[in-house]
């Protein structure tokens, strides 16, 4: 512990900032252990300074550049921690059957058959199925155009890769807006009536 700070007053201050964003820290912390839980380097092995063929794989998953022989365990831990922390900061915000249920206005039975038809994108976990926050509406709803788009992704797509292509600016989803050129990620260009189209064509090489 550093000198002259009290881990208790920094513990009920990011308790308070989690519980205002719709978190608490132990399902923050179930959601990065379940991450790190099925990643390579948690699979117990002798661990030299090369990285496997499934370490060097989620490394540029992850964006990673210029992987190699040398590539040394530490670069992997950190892509391991910032993607980790990026899951558990999802799954903790996701929605729950329930309450998505409550934000559409429809059963929950009918939230399944959503999610069974691929119009609801929903991310698996030891606590059950959630829904990840930035598919809904702040009106209420779901983006629209997202219906037509999740049909569409892989199976396998890692849940961390799908939710950086929708929050993530495209170059191939630009507007003029007042003489300015901007660039959209799928989210804020569906949302703001622009064609599913190019969202589509997109998805398709997630």
């Amino acid at each position: 512990m550093r000198e002259g700070v009290n881990m208790s007053s920094v513990l009920e201050r990011d308790e308070t900032v989690l519980k205002n964003a719709g978190m608490t820290l132990k399902e923050l912390a179930s959601a990065t252990a379940d991450f790190v839980r099925h990643q390579p380097l948690y699979r117990i092995r002798v661990i030299g300074n090369a990285l496997t063929t499934g370490e060097e794989a989620f490394l540029k998953r992850a964006g990673a550049k210029g992987l190699g022989e040398d590539t040394c365990m530490e670069e992997y831990k950190m892509v391991l921690k910032k993607s980790a922390l990026e899951y558990g900061k999802m799954v903790a915000s996701s929605l729950t059957s329930a309450q998505a249920a409550e934000h559409l206005g429809v059963s929950t039975s009918r939230i399944r058959q959503r999610t069974d038809a691929k119009t609801l994108y929903s991310v698996n976990t030891p606590k059950g199925r959630v829904y990840p926050s930035w598919q809904f509406s702040e009106k209420g709803g779901t983006v629209p155009g997202l219906e037509e788009v999740f049909p569409l992704l892989r199976d396998d797509a890692h849940p961390i890769g799908i939710q950086r292509f929708f929050l993530t600016p495209q170059n191939d989803l630009e507007d003029t807006i007042q003489d300015k050129l901007i660039l959209f990620n799928p989210i804020n260009w569906l949302a703001t009536g622009h064609s599913v189209t190019n969202v589509k064509k997109l998805a398709e090489f997630i």
